[in-house]
């Protein structure tokens, strides 16, 4: 079976979903936020708690980890060693992936 997703749908929802849990951290004057929403059943495609995702947040603003020649997965984890622009010379890639593991930790607890 195939799905075919209207993106600017998909896009409001991600945007848009009710937050389940938020779990929010600093390191070095940097506040990291991580929101956990259910992408799946408000896509219509999957039953409560089968797709969940994540929204990231740095300093109050959100960011993309869509960003070319950045390697991340839907975690958060970053890949490779190149620097998103949204990541502050005050924060090492391996900060950031170190804070969304313990944040990640907290937010499946109980999930």
């Amino acid at each position: 079976m195939k799905y075919y997703i209207d993106i600017k749908s998909s896009k409001h929802v991600f945007d848009n979903a009710e937050t389940i849990k938020t779990v929010q951290k600093s390191v070095n004057e940097n506040i990291v936020k991580v929101e956990l929403f259910d992408y799946g059943v408000v896509m219509g495609w999957a039953k409560a708690g089968e797709d969940l995702r994540k929204r990231f947040y740095l300093n109050g603003n959100r960011v993309s980890l869509n960003e070319p020649y950045v390697h991340a997965d839907l975690d958060g984890t970053i890949y490779n060693n190149k620097r998103p622009s949204w990541l502050p010379a005050s924060m090492k890639i391996e900060c950031w992936n170190d804070l969304i593991k313990s944040i990640g930790e907290e937010l499946n607890n109980g999930c």
